[in-house]
């Protein structure tokens, strides 16, 4: 049918040609209906008149239907007042034509037209095609079944290419693309080309202003950003390869959960790769990435088969705080280091390949660490920081100024180590000083399984430190004496830290010895702390000083054994103190004491200021104990022997009067209630002496 309809319109128009002037200078031809493949017309006709300046044609359409997405264009008016007819060949140098379509609207566009049908070889331009207030300029080129397109975007709106394209996609993608919304402006150019079957080349150069996208679900979403994007794409023996270059300033950015200001801070980057779709294969090289004043640095990305099977990043110094702000603050929300300030810079090398653990490479630059709820904090670190799964040894070597630990300061050292075979062990002991003592670890190592679990051991020493300076630092009651203790093999495995032996400390002169210690789950929502405690030999005077209890001389010894804490709060423990047997030391309480130690029990306090032995400041005991057994929230309470309704917790006796007894009378209390009584006591002023 087109073939019969195209000759008879050059029919016409030779006819036209060859005729005297005077004999035929307009021709009109009326060819009614046609159709040819997905293309049918209704009610055209076309009009050809010989002028000065050649051959004017005028073409009318009522309804043409194209194969979709185009659909239907009606009230097509074409015109062109230089036609050229030569062998084999159709142009119009200008020309212009109008036609109205559901969501192109009524548009009048002019246009330029070669065609040489008989080698199939077409070509045309049209300009301003409306989009809202922005125009397309479209350039196409037709060579057989190769083709090519060129599109300039003059001020075209996001929101009329969306809506275009909606009306284009299938349904499928109509609904992926619901409540997605779009704003901004678009300007540059779009080339493409291909054959019948395929696109096989895409170049861009586009810039968008005030940009502004939004998912359904808010989770993605930019606010009047600007970019420029290039790209350049290529399709070749079944194998994409791109190349591209971005650019981003003014506005801002949200990709869940990371917040990106480009006002404050710009980025650009470069890149190139190639995909394999029937391979399932995509390589990415970023050689050149800046997010301006956080971080530089470069993306080399192996992807196949669903799974990364090389990965290598390198920064170069990255600014910390920024870098904290920006990329990882998100990520540690609900986390120990969700507030933390940094300063510095840092380079890293990490390189991955599938199966292999990873090699790392950090080099940090006056370091400094300050977290807000001020628990703790790093200055100056400075050196380089190794990891490798390989034979080949990596060294480290790391030093700082000064660490903080809530309020004790921690002093200056250095970490010399070695890495190799996904392990990590020091070359030599680890000496940190605390406060005029030093915390010494020996044979520290650290190690990854195959399956990236972690595990480490060590084993050290904590030589005497000062308890008064421990305590001014930290703004407790002042601790008197000096601590100091051996650290036995401390192995961490399976989320678990246990201590191999016994961790012995010595305190108030007395010495505490740390049994059967593990801690599960140290580092997720509720750790579980499990141990037995053995106590020998507390110098009361030195306890009682240090808590304002009210002074008791004398010695203690005391067990806490099958102690559980679940989140760092006590669920059960059966703990015991007591005067030792066969203690000789000189023992003695004051009223203040005597007073604290009722509360506790029990019973009533303010007694003695109430009878005569106001008089007397302390008095003289033979012995003194409490004992808690916690189950349920409930604590099952008693002292050194049983009294009349009650319990002795002091004991009346010595050598010298006056002498006293204290009882309690409680013998089921429920933990917070006791908790209570102990702040109380620790907040009381003590009696009242009249």
């Amino acid at each position: 049918m087109r073939s019969s309809l195209f000759r008879r319109w050059c029919l016409a128009i030779l006819l036209l040609i060859v005729s005297p002037a005077h004999a035929i200078e307009k021709l009109q031809l009326l060819a009614g209906d046609w159709q040819y493949a997905n293309i049918s017309a209704k009610d055209s006709q076309l009009k050809l008149q010989l002028t000065a300046n050649g051959l004017a044609v005028e073409l009318s359409i009522a309804t043409l239907q194209l194969a979709q997405p185009f659909g239907e264009v009606n009230n097509i008016q074409l015109h062109c007042q230089q036609a050229r007819l030569q062998s084999g060949q159709i142009s119009c140098a200008k020309g212009q034509v109008s036609f109205a379509h559901a969501h192109l609207g009524d548009q009048t566009v002019t246009f330029s037209l070669q065609a040489r049908y008989e080698e199939e070889h077409y070509q045309i331009q049209v300009s301003g095609l409306s989009l809202a207030d922005g125009t397309l300029d479209i350039q196409a080129e037709l060579d057989g079944e190769v083709w090519q397109a060129n599109i300039q975007s003059h001020s075209v709106t996001l929101e009329s290419l969306e809506s275009l394209a909606l009306s284009m996609l299938t349904e499928d993608l109509i609904e992926l693309a619901q409540g997605w919304q779009l704003q901004g402006e678009l300007n540059g150019k779009l080339m493409m080309a291909g054959d019948a079957s395929n696109i096989s080349r895409i170049e861009t150069d586009l810039a968008l202003h005030q940009w502004s996208v939004s998912d359904p679900q808010s989770r993605y979403v930019t606010e009047a950003a600007n970019a420029r994007v290039q790209l350049k794409a290529r399709q070749q023996a079944g194998e994409w390869r791109w190349s591209n270059i971005m650019t981003l300033h003014g506005g801002q950015a949200y990709f869940e959960p990371v917040f990106l200001d480009f006002e404050q801070s710009g980025m650009h980057w470069k890149s190139d790769g190639h995909w394999s779709p029937d391979n399932d294969r995509i390589t990415l090289n970023i050689p050149e990435f800046d997010h301006s004043g956080t971080l530089q640095g470069s993306v080399s990305l192996h992807y196949q088969q669903q799974q990364v099977t090389s990965l290598q990043i390198r920064l170069v110094k990255a600014q910390l705080n920024n870098v904290y702000n920006t990329w990882l603050q998100p990520f540690l929300l609900g986390t120990a280091a969700d507030s933390l300030t940094l300063d510095g810079s840092l380079s890293a090398d990490i390189d991955y390949q599938y199966g292999q653990s990873p090699e790392l490479s950090l080099s940090f630059s006056d370091v400094d660490i300050d977290d807000q709820q001020q628990r703790f904090s790093l200055a100056g670190l400075t050196g380089e920081f190794a990891w490798t799964g390989s034979v080949e040894p990596q060294h480290t070597a790391l030093s700082w100024q000064q660490i903080y630990f809530y309020a004790l300061p921690l002093g200056a050292s250095a970490i010399d180590g070695v890495s190799t075979s996904s392990g990590f062990r020091l070359t030599q002991p680890f000496v940190l000083p605390v406060m005029d003592g030093a915390l010494q670890i020996h044979d520290f190592s650290l190690a990854l399984d195959q399956e990236q679990a972690v595990s480490w051991q060590f084993d050290g020493l904590l030589t005497p430190v000062s308890m008064e300076a421990v305590s001014e630092a930290l703004g407790w009651p002042t601790l008197y004496g000096r601590l100091s203790g051996v650290i036995p093999q401390v192995r961490y495995q399976h989320q678990q830290v246990q201590v191999d032996g016994a961790l012995m400390l010595r305190l108030f002169d007395g010495i505490t010895v740390i049994r059967d210690l593990r801690l599960q789950d140290p580092f997720g929502a509720l750790p579980q702390l499990s141990a037995n405690v053995d106590i020998t030999g507390l110098d009361l005077q030195l306890l009682t000083q240090a808590f304002d209890f009210g002074m008791i001389s004398g010695r203690l010894d005391g067990r806490i054994h099958e102690l559980r804490l679940a989140g760092w709060q006590a669920v059960q423990f059966d703990a015991q103190f007591a005067t030792p047997q066969g203690d000789r030391s000189r023992r003695r309480i004051s009223q203040q004491a005597v007073d604290n130690l009722s509360q506790i029990g029990g019973g009533a306090s303010g007694v003695l200021s109430r009878s005569f032995l106001r008089f007397f400041e302390d008095f003289s005991y033979q012995q003194l104990g409490l004992s808690c057994r916690l189950r349920n929230s409930v604590c099952e309470m008693s002292g050194v022997a049983d009294a009349e309704h009650g319990y002795y917790i002091v004991q009346g006796g010595g050598i010298l009067p006056p002498w006293i007894n204290v009882v309690g009378y409680t013998r089921r209390v429920d933990w917070p209630d006791l908790l209570e009584r102990l702040q109380a006591v620790r907040h009381s002023s003590g009696p009242v002496i009249e």
